[in-house]
């Protein structure tokens, strides 16, 4: 009994000098200013506050068209194109006529249908002439939405998890220099690409310019 009761006095004064020499370490090493020692070192006070700190995260990637933003205008008869309003580059306007086909149905003169904008967009590709022949499974004009579009990320798979819903990326373009856009996390990719141990991030960006 008086064994323990030894040992147990001794861890408690073992510890009282623990402390009392970390004490003294900590006041010889501390450093008491006044409020005259302050100014003299320009010292200044703030109240804390909460603030957002950024945990940055490189990664190259691309700008890719949003798959729903984009539509294909074709016909559905067979004939010659007479007449094309709308080039590569062109902004066109939902239900704008932007080709004019004559049937090959008999007739004098032919039937000429107007083919109309699907949707609100710029003319991203076009695979006709005036006095083309089409077909119904032939492309005529690709029109895509560009007010969003994708900027796909490669981030390594390690860090994914950081990663969440609404995160926020600061994209930069080698073709618009030093501008900074800013881009919204939607998802994951699909697949990963073993490769390279990374995975696509999908961020939105507004683009009305």
């Amino acid at each position: 009994m008086n064994f323990f009761s030894y040992l147990t006095i001794g861890s408690v004064l073992g510890l009282g000098i623990i402390h009392a020499q970390e004490e003294t370490a900590r006041a010889t090493q501390t450093i008491i200013l006044t409020e005259q020692g302050a100014k003299n070192l320009r010292i200044e006070l703030a109240e804390a506050t909460e603030r957002t700190f950024e945990e940055t995260l490189f990664a190259i990637g691309r700008i890719e068209i949003i798959p729903r933003n984009r539509s294909v205008l074709s016909s559905r008869i067979p004939g010659k194109v007479v007449t094309l309003n709308a080039f590569i580059g062109e902004e066109v306007q939902r239900g704008e006529t932007l080709v004019r086909v004559e049937s090959r149905q008999p007739g004098d003169p032919p039937p000429v249908i107007p083919l109309q904008a699907p949707r609100s967009g710029i003319v991203l590709s076009s695979h006709i002439s005036n006095g083309d022949a089409i077909d119904p499974d032939t492309e005529l004009l690709d029109i895509v939405d560009l007010s969003e579009v994708w900027a796909v990320a490669k981030v390594p798979e390690a860090e994914a998890s950081k990663l969440q819903e609404g995160t926020i990326a600061h994209i930069t373009i080698p073709a618009l220099g030093d501008e900074r856009l800013e881009g919204k996390f939607l998802r994951f990719g699909v697949q990963a690409d073993r490769s390279t141990s990374s995975v696509d991030a999908i961020f939105v960006i507004a683009n009305e310019g």
